[in-house]
């Protein structure tokens, strides 16, 4: 919390200068690096998803984003996903609930064991809502996943 506490004490800014305007938002991107480091995209790994085509994860939990917020910064989702059965292909998604779109999607998988995959996201400027989805390419298998989008520094 120290840290924290010296990176609040150096937010004092002069308007039109541009040490202090730079100053600022090193500030700014500190304090979102530190502060809101991972959200939880929810699933599971052991309750399964039936149906076909997308499908909500299990226990999913919707992430708010303020896109103007986070210009510069890395932003991806990493998930982990399988299948019960190879025969029943899996393909991670992060959906724009906002937006009603596919934010972005991850490559298809028919492994019976958990693999991972780094989703890279670009956010537009506005604040949007973000939900983990899977994509089943038929219903003869469950298919498992979690999520998180993790903000790292530029």
């Amino acid at each position: 919390m120290s840290a924290l506490f010296s990176i609040l004490k150096a937010t004092a800014f002069v308007l039109n200068d541009r040490w202090s305007l730079t100053v600022a938002e090193n500030t700014r991107q500190s304090l979102l690096a530190v502060a809101h480091r991972e959200f939880d995209l929810g699933g599971s790994l052991t309750e399964g998803v039936d149906g076909t085509g997308a499908q909500d994860a299990a226990d999913y939990k919707p992430v708010t984003l303020p896109g103007a917020d986070l210009q510069g910064f890395i932003v991806q989702a990493r998930v982990r996903i399988y299948t019960d059965i190879a025969g029943t292909t899996v393909t991670p998604r992060i959906r724009d609930i906002t937006s009603s779109s596919d934010h972005v999607s991850g490559s298809a998988s028919t492994s019976t064991t958990p693999v991972d995959q780094v989703l890279t996201m670009t956010l537009p400027s506005a604040t949007r809502e973000y939900r983990l989805q899977l994509v089943k390419s038929n219903a003869n298998a469950l298919v498992y996943g979690i999520g998180k989008i993790e903000i790292l520094r530029p």
